[in-house]
């Protein structure tokens, strides 16, 4: 089936990516991270259906604690691959600071690599008081967490998702010559 072609291709395209990102992180390397915004910026335009999602660092460096956001949807992303709880305290510090959860009411955490299996709530509720909601079960996420989204979608939207996987993740070239690939 095709639908299962396909979501076989994203889990693939998203694995490699991965380890990339696991490797220059390694490494010391961050220049992957700040590419991948514009990556994530396409590929969560069509995950979550948020046509207005800009990539904030390019119209300010360096802005206040998120990286992509949609002012319409009020919905803010930082993109990183530090999974640890004082990443995700400090980036609601600094939303909060800046007053970007006012713009931004829903802001989620991207982790490009593997998030923890748990983070401390009620140390993530002393950040933000009254300010901001944020249930790290359900704002802080990676791609496993898409993978499991994506399965749900239709073909239609499915193939739009793995066009922009395709898009900015080159297929290895046994996949490449896979007819069952080439065929979706």
């Amino acid at each position: 089936m095709r639908l299962e072609t396909l979501l076989k291709e994203a889990r693939d395209l998203t694995s490699r990516f991965i380890v990339g990102i696991q490797v220059s992180v390694s490494l010391g390397l961050t220049d992957r991270n700040t590419i991948s915004e514009t990556f994530c910026l396409e590929f969560f335009r069509e995950v979550f259906s948020l046509p207005g999602l800009r990539n904030l660092n390019a119209e300010r460096e360096n802005f206040p604690g998120i990286d992509l956001g949609d002012e319409a949807r009020g919905r803010g992303f930082q993109i990183t691959s530090d999974a640890t709880l004082e990443k995700v305290k400090d980036t609601l510090r600094k939303v909060i600071k800046a007053e970007q959860h006012r713009t931004y009411p829903h802001i989620q955490i991207f982790v490009l690599t593997a998030k923890q299996r748990s983070y401390q709530q009620t140390a993530i509720d002393a950040v933000t008081g009254d300010k901001l909601r944020f249930n790290a079960k359900d704002d802080v996420f990676d791609w496993h967490d898409i993978l499991k989204h994506i399965r749900t979608f239709e073909l239609e939207r499915l193939e739009r998702v793995v066009a922009v996987l395709r898009k900015h993740l080159p297929e290895p070239i046994e996949r490449a010559a896979d007819p069952e690939v080439a065929a979706a």
